[in-house]
């Protein structure tokens, strides 16, 4: 039994997509040379993703629903954590929607960026909010609230080029509210299914 649990942990270590519980999950499909990725988020505000370890100059992408009902999405940098910083030209290109949405998904997107800094064992933060920017919410400038709640993994691989399926990958920690309770519990379900 202990060698079935030990290949689960492996199995997932190199996941094409990442889903805390039913509060954040992202995909990715790629590329030799882009790499499509999709964010699903329980939050009503706004939801972003990062590559990296920590928000400190890591790669951002956040996306609010704009006054059309459609999304205003947005790449950038932080030095650290304050309101990160926009990038011009914006580094990323939104693009219908990838991978269909749950029922509890308040916020749906997708959207296209080069590969740069994204492997098949990526880092990866997010992070949500309940507070939709304050205004101008149709701009890519527009002000966003802290976040709620924020997370981390590892070993996802976003440049699959197979379907999408929400796998918790190997080394997650989650922040705010029931964050380290349903990825703990999420990854010992998964574990305790391939045991039995």
């Amino acid at each position: 039994m202990k060698f079935v649990a030990l290949s689960a942990i492996a199995a997932v270590v190199s996941a094409d997509s990442f889903c805390d519980g039913q509060r954040f999950c992202v995909y990715g499909t790629g590329t030799s040379s882009s790499v499509t990725i999709t964010v699903h988020a329980a939050a009503s505000g706004w939801a972003g993703v990062g590559i990296g370890t920590e928000m400190t100059n890591s790669q951002l992408f956040v996306g609010w629903q704009n006054s059309t009902k459609g999304y205003t999405l947005i790449s950038a940098k932080a030095p650290s954590q304050v309101q990160p910083t926009v990038d011009s030209p914006l580094k990323l290109t939104q693009v219908p929607l990838a991978v269909p949405a749950p029922s509890w998904a308040k916020l749906a997107y997708s959207f296209s960026t080069s590969v740069s800094g994204i492997s098949q064992s990526t880092n990866i933060i997010w992070a949500y909010s309940n507070s939709p920017p304050s205004s101008n919410i149709d701009s890519p400038k527009a002000q966003f609230a802290q976040h709620q709640a924020t997370g981390t993994t590892s070993g996802v691989n976003l440049l699959t080029t197979g379907s999408t399926s929400a796998t918790p990958a190997a080394s997650t920690t989650t922040s705010g509210s029931e964050g380290l309770i349903a990825g703990s519990v999420a990854l010992a379900n998964i574990l305790y299914a391939f045991v039995l």
